[in-house]
């Protein structure tokens, strides 16, 4: 998994998302239903659909991370952007 980990962020960072989210997909596959690391990939993924301007998608993955995960570190960002995606600001 670590090594999932670390080819998705190389792509992150150079935000070739298709290479990035075949990575984040692999991450949240069946096969890792249970890793430690499957929050951050289901944040991560809801960010770079986010950063493609997939603004609807990104609203529905923000509020199923929270709904999951409320009180993961990414939580409180998360919280934002559904704020920002629906009211604005």
């Amino acid at each position: 998994m670590s090594l999932l980990i670390k080819a998705m962020d190389a792509y992150v960072f150079l935000e070739d998302w298709p290479k990035a989210l075949q990575f984040i997909d692999i991450c949240l596959s069946k096969d890792f239903k249970d890793a430690p690391q499957r929050p951050d990939c289901f944040y991560e993924k809801a960010r770079i659909v986010d950063a493609q301007k997939r603004y609807s998608e990104a609203l529905v993955m923000y509020n199923e991370f929270v709904e999951k995960y409320p009180g993961h570190r990414h939580a409180g960002i998360a919280k934002h952007r559904i704020e920002f995606l629906t009211h604005g600001y």
